[in-house]
């Protein structure tokens, strides 16, 4: 079922948005999600929430900037990705006492 409904995604993307978009979209919230958490039923969870955030700024972005929509929601998930990029790499952090 998963298999058939990333084929339907994928023809439906292509004809949409091209091959390169299309590829982004898929993998770009999956790829921000495993940064957030590390839990598979978790991670699948954040993936849709991060994608369909990503699609509806896209969307308003593109109404109100007018530029391409595909493009817009590409850029917001980039910008869920770095947001997560970010988050883990400030966690990740060592603390470190100012010297006085």
């Amino acid at each position: 079922m998963l298999l058939a409904l990333l084929a339907l995604a994928v023809v439906a993307g292509i004809q949409v948005v091209g091959v390169v978009l299309t590829s982004a979209l898929l993998v770009t919230p999956a790829a921000a999600a495993s940064l957030v958490t590390d839990r598979l039923p978790r991670m699948m969870a954040v993936s849709v929430a991060i994608a369909v955030s990503a699609a509806v700024i896209g969307l308003y972005a593109s109404y109100y900037f007018s530029v391409s929509s595909g493009a817009a929601i590409v850029l917001a998930c980039t910008a869920f990705f770095a947001l997560a990029w970010a988050r883990r790499a400030l966690r990740r952090a060592p603390y470190r006492r100012p010297k006085a």
